[in-house]
């Protein structure tokens, strides 16, 4: 398990760069990575509790000028005027971490942090496997 402590910094790092005040998400996967690996972010990717906390990061998107620059099935994905890139996932809501896990195909990418309580989860396997560079199937994916 992850201890909270060994990656405050980090954390506190990763949500001073998100610079995305909403509530009901998690920002998982990728900007985690690269904040770990010490590589830049190329996309903050924000998962949602529920529907309700989807409309609000919608409107708050909407109200501060975020340009939308791609709608899928799964995703609509905005761009700010900084530059920086937000997908917010609507394909399924998520009440804790580990259901986004189930979604995901490695588990060097299996980590994320609840935007609610800045507590961050993470598979048993994310740490060892993202020092190894390995890439380990989860079986479970859909």
């Amino acid at each position: 398990m992850i201890s909270q402590e060994q990656f405050r910094e980090e954390k506190a790092l990763l949500l001073k760069q998100l610079d995305l005040p909403i509530k009901g998400a998690y920002l998982a996967g990728g900007a985690i990575v690269s904040t770990l690996t010490n590589k830049g972010i190329k996309d903050f990717d924000v998962y949602f509790k529920n529907k309700e906390a989807f409309l609000d990061a919608l409107q708050y998107a909407y109200d501060n000028s975020f340009w939308c620059v791609a709608l899928t099935s799964r995703a609509i994905t905005f761009k700010r005027n900084n530059g920086k890139l937000y997908q917010f996932m609507f394909f399924d809501w998520f009440e804790t971490a580990h259901q986004i896990f189930e979604k995901f195909d490695f588990t060097a990418c299996m980590a994320a942090i609840d935007l609610d309580s800045s507590e961050l989860s993470a598979h048993p396997h994310f740490v060892s496997d993202l020092c190894k560079r390995k890439l380990r199937f989860n079986p479970g994916t859909e």
